[in-house]
């Protein structure tokens, strides 16, 4: 899902700067009700409502206003200045309902038809749902996201410095055959680079393929021996294929 445009975020510093002040104790702790009335289109859009609640455990719930779009064409022709058609055409297709099942953090959210009138029962279902918002408040999570990530780039360092360490003895080993093998200068430098840059381009795989596994696992769950041994067999086969290339003869 793209990002919603910058003119629908909300302006995170009134809102934190009002919640302050909410926030002070009040005598008579009467409720407040903050009422968004907007689009809000796209789920992510309404996510960002629901991270600055979370953020100072407040209640969050969403009315969604069905209405078909024959009555809201013909609603908007009667307005004294209508939006073009095209644009209710195209919030048409834009429109994502809230969906609990998708997204756990809408469950707090009821549809209502306004083709029609509103009925007694569905300013009933309205209020209710407030209420419910109001005795559960949500509750901040702690943000571990930084520290995540650190983890899985120690994790990478990690298994990427011993697959170099071993890399690195195998390259040895190979110039030591060479050398023994009474290979030419030339040949042996450029054996030399082309074994050094085969491990370059291993490491750098290497080190992408475990930040990939690790942001689907969790670091404990890594077979860190198991991942740099198949990497180091990988370097193995291919250190054997360059030296028979450049040399003719088998390590």
């Amino acid at each position: 899902m793209a990002e919603p445009p910058s003119s629908f975020q909300i302006n995170v510093a009134a809102w934190e700067q009002c919640v302050r002040g909410l926030l002070r104790p009040k005598p008579d702790r009467t409720p407040l009700l903050f009422i968004l009335d907007d689009n809000f289109y796209y789920p992510s859009m309404r996510y960002e409502v629901y991270q600055l609640a979370r953020k100072y455990s407040l209640g969050f719930c969403q009315v969604y206003l069905h209405c078909d779009l024959e009555s809201c064409i013909n609603r908007n022709q009667s307005r004294p200045e209508p939006v073009p058609t095209e644009v209710i055409l195209d919030m048409v297709k834009r429109l994502e309902s809230p969906n609990p099942e998708k997204n756990p953090w809408e469950e707090l959210s009821i549809l209502l038809n306004t083709t029609d009138k509103l009925s007694t029962c569905d300013t009933q279902r309205v209020m209710e749902l407030i209420s419910s918002s109001l005795r559960n408040p949500l509750s901040p999570i702690e943000d571990t996201t930084e520290q995540k990530e650190a983890d899985r780039l120690k994790c990478a360092m990690n298994v990427v410095h011993q697959a170099d360490q071993a890399c690195r003895r195998l390259i040895s080993e190979a110039m030591k055959t060479a050398k023994e093998n009474h290979v030419s200068s030339e040949y042996m430098r450029s054996l030399a680079t082309r074994l050094n840059e085969a491990k370059a381009t291993l490491l750098c795989s290497l080190r992408e393929k475990v930040l990939q596994e690790t942001s689907l696992a969790q670091e404990e769950d890594i077979d860190v021996e198991r991942v740099v041994q198949r990497a180091v067999d990988v370097f193995d086969r291919d250190r054997k294929e360059i030296f028979m290339r450049i040399t003719g003869d088998p390590e």
